[in-house]
């Protein structure tokens, strides 16, 4: 972000000894101007992040993947990236959220990588 001149990261953790930890850690490396971290948890917080997103990571409950991809996706960019972890281990939390990013209908390219837990890969193609 620092060599295109523009983009925002926003993180969301509900545990705020953990969001203090993070913004600490964002502001050390010098990409304050970059990234935010807000304490409270991604289904209350995502309907304030501003558009338009072009990358979503997912993580954390499983169950929630699909519930914040409907709340981002209104603002998100041809071409953006959904990014979850852990989908193999816990397929049956996330099976809406799988069945969602690769249904032929849905506007996704979307891809299982075999590692760290699985990761789904998906972009947004409309």
């Amino acid at each position: 972000m620092s060599e295109n001149g523009h983009g925002r990261v926003v993180c969301c953790e509900p545990d705020t000894v953990r969001a203090e930890a993070a913004a600490a850690a964002v502001e050390k490396a010098g990409l304050g101007q970059y990234a935010e971290v807000r304490v409270g948890g991604p289904e209350r917080l995502q309907a304030t992040v501003p558009g338009p997103v072009d990358l979503l990571l997912l993580a954390g409950p499983p169950e929630s993947f699909l519930p914040l991809l409907k709340l981002v996706e209104p603002r998100m960019l041809p071409g953006a990236m959904v990014v979850a972890h852990g989908v193999r281990d816990l397929q049956s939390l996330c099976a809406g959220f799988l069945a969602h990013v690769r249904s032929s209908g849905s506007g996704y390219v979307s891809l299982p990588l075999p590692i760290d837990g699985g990761v789904e890969m998906a972009v947004r193609a409309a």
